[in-house]
């Protein structure tokens, strides 16, 4: 799932990644730079006519198919995300896997991690701007009126990216936009669709004001830093960053020092164990702790 993303280059920057002059920008005005985009705004989307000419428009973030009525009010919350294993059976999105595959250009993406009750989101971005995998379409009001919208596809994480949620958009490598644009039938390109290629990423804790998109203050996507027990479930998990990083470093000294490393760990184990009475009942603090004995049995 991807229900926010953070948009906050500008048309010049925009038209740089998408590879062509900002003037040819259609409906630039519409297009507001965000730190918080929701469905139904605005965002900068790269997409090819059926001419093989490529263009970049500002379209509302949530499909509303063709065929909707002209009188309809959409929501476009319903198909703001499309799952890359069904878009063949979906009739709202089958019909536009051949000739209206587009591309979303942004900064990031916000995601919520679930524990329990709570739920911390992370801001998942790189220093260069992503393309995000999408599909278009273009309806009619009543008024006559035409509205361009898309979807941003969806795939299972990866394996790096699975500690924060079980699917992931569906990031391009420049070589998978190419593809992906390309007037190829969607049999020869869907293999983008697989697991992304792109590596770096930069994860990071940021604000829960971003779950509402009132919020659009500069800094929202600033790094926090979470609490002993916020940060404990994350810590735990096998797959996240920090456990291999914690891992790589316990490895490289054994290899510098003969001794077993966990002849330090009784001391830290003590401290813990101080800190569990001082704070008895808290569940987080027992998990460390067993964490810890665990692998002291182990070693």
């Amino acid at each position: 799932m991807c229900g926010r993303i953070r948009c906050t280059l500008t048309l010049e920057e925009v038209a740089k990644e998408a590879q062509m002059p900002s003037e040819n920008f259609i409906d630039s005005e519409k297009y507001k730079p965000v730190e918080n985009m929701g469905p139904g705004r605005f965002g900068p989307v790269l997409y090819r006519l059926n001419n093989d000419k490529r263009d970049l428009r500002a379209m509302r973030w949530g499909l509303i198919p063709s065929f909707t009525k002209p009188d309809a009010k959409p929501d476009h919350f319903i198909m703001f995300n499309a799952r890359s294993e069904s878009l063949s059976e979906r009739p709202a999105f089958h019909r536009l896997l051949d000739k209206k595959r587009c591309i979303l250009i942004a900064n990031g993406y916000y995601e919520w991690q679930h524990v329990g009750k709570e739920k911390q989101p992370y801001y998942v971005h790189r220093s260069s701007p992503l393309k995000f995998a999408g599909l278009y379409d273009e309806w009619t009001k009543e008024n006559g009126e035409q509205i361009q919208s898309f979807t941003i596809i969806t795939s299972k994480s990866t394996a790096k990216m699975s500690w924060l949620h079980d699917r992931m958009p569906v990031l391009l490598s420049e070589e998978h936009a190419s593809d992906w644009l390309s007037k190829c039938a969607y049999a020869d390109v869907k293999h983008v669709l697989g697991e992304s290629t792109v590596q770096d990423l930069d994860v990071y804790p940021v604000d829960k004001k971003v779950g509402s998109t009132k919020h659009q203050e500069p800094g929202l996507a600033n790094r926090i830093h979470l609490t002993r027990s916020e940060n404990m479930t994350k810590f735990l998990l096998p797959n996240h960053q920090e456990i291999e990083d914690s891992e790589n470093a316990s490895t490289k000294r054994k290899e510098n020092d003969p001794k077993d490393t966990l002849t330090s760990q009784p001391k830290k184990i003590k401290s813990l164990r101080s800190n569990r009475l001082a704070t008895r009942g808290r569940k987080p603090q027992q998990t460390l702790d067993n964490y810890f004995q665990k692998k002291e049995q182990s070693g």
